[in-house]
């Protein structure tokens, strides 16, 4: 059960790795700065769910807590850039 339990964790940090790349592929493809700004949050989103996986698995669950700082400063900093832009464009 135990080695179930580690090997769907690799699983799932190995799936995690390879949508980042696709992602971050995505990001050099894209031309448009609100769709470049959503793929960001993506990666973002992504690398704080790796850094979760890892702290279950090394057992470190104060990341946790520092993930879901980073999570919510990210939200607010996307929603103040995009705020930014409609005044902009406006």
């Amino acid at each position: 059960m135990i080695l179930l339990n580690k090997l769907l964790i690799h699983l799932a940090a190995l799936i995690l790795g390879i949508t980042v790349l696709l992602a971050l592929v995505n990001l050099v493809l894209a031309k448009a700065t609100l769709i470049k700004l959503v793929i960001l949050e993506v990666v973002a989103n992504l690398i704080l769910a790796a850094i979760c996986i890892f702290s279950v698995i090394y057992q470190y669950y104060i990341y946790l807590d520092v993930c879901i700082a980073l999570a919510l400063l990210m939200f607010l900093s996307t929603v103040a850039y995009v705020q930014f832009l409609s005044n902009r464009e406006a």
